[in-house]
């Protein structure tokens, strides 16, 4: 009797403690650790990136960082924006590859030109679908080939995005990004609204004309000798590497226009199938030596 009076006065002394009081802390404790977890690997991951940034000091580094990323996005290498600018312009990025464009916004250090869009642009074979903009402090440089033949347009943006600016570094480039979207858009419905009326006039001219047409195209392509495809493509690879070359350079102001030029001339050449072009990208080659040279001797 008295040993169960004992054990009942024990099992009511661990009542009194409070019942399930134990559970209730080692739930907070756990709560506690996973916040704290959760924590420290976002830290280390946000620490992974400013890391591989901070390696980031060529323009050959900036490629490599770039060769591992298909989709578009922002890459800060010159340390300009916030948190809080770097996630708006992701969300643009998002927004543009939703519609089936690619944006790229880079910026670089001040010792770099911002002409160095040209070389990564044709180093990492982006196309009319890529987007890419290349920033530091006071200087701005767009590219796509979405916008072939138009080089004006970018300056002009550049005009109408320095109020954006001004607010603040990511406002800016978001105002810039969105004018050269807009753009595109126009040029596409540009382009569809000129089909149809070329389907139009096709249809119009009878089926006999069309397979004419059509047999004749055909025996085109299959008659251009191998030779000239090769030669032309190798012809354009230099002029490439030649333009890529002088954006490594620091273009004067007075030249940038010259350089746009060269540049607009070039992308024509990428983009076109017509191999008997092949004499004008020779000049193309021969203007840019010139060019070069031009500037080399402004450097001394």
């Amino acid at each position: 009797m008295k040993i169960f009076q004992k054990m009942n006065a024990a099992e009511l002394k661990r009542s009194n403690d409070g019942p399930g009081v134990p559970g209730l802390r080692k739930t907070r404790k756990t709560i506690f650790f996973n916040i704290l977890c959760i924590f420290l690997i976002a830290a280390s991951l946000s620490q992974a990136q400013e890391e591989n940034i901070r390696q980031v000091e060529s323009v050959q580094d900036i490629e490599n960082f770039l060769a591992y990323k298909e989709s578009g996005g922002v890459f800060d290498f010159g340390h300009y924006m916030k948190g809080r600018g770097i996630q708006e312009l992701r969300e643009l990025c998002q927004s543009f590859h939703e519609e089936g464009l690619k944006l790229w916004i880079i910026t670089i250090p001040s010792s770099m030109p911002v002409h160095v869009a040209e070389r990564i642009y044709g180093n990492m074979n982006y196309d009319e679908k890529d987007i890419l903009i290349v920033y530091k402090p006071g200087r701005l440089y767009g590219k796509t080939l979405a916008l072939k033949g138009e080089p004006e347009k970018f300056k002009e943006y550049v005009e109408k995005s320095r109020k954006a600016f001004k607010k603040y570094t990511a406002y800016g480039l978001k105002h810039y990004a969105l004018l050269i979207k807009k753009r595109i858009s126009e040029r596409r419905e540009e382009t569809i609204r000129a089909k149809s009326r070329q389907d139009t006039i096709f249809w119009t001219t009878g089926i006999i004309f069309g397979l004419a047409v059509i047999g004749g195209l055909v025996g085109f392509i299959f008659l251009v000798p191998m030779r000239r495809r090769r030669i032309y493509q190798e012809q354009v690879e230099s002029a490439s590497t030649l333009l890529g070359e002088i954006s490594m350079m620091e273009i004067p102001e007075r030249l940038e226009n010259r350089f746009l030029e060269l540049s607009g001339r070039l992308d024509g050449f990428r983009v076109s199938e017509n191999y008997r072009e092949t004499e004008r990208v020779g000049g193309l080659i021969e203007d840019l030596k010139g060019f070069r040279k031009e500037i080399e001797g402004r450097i001394e």
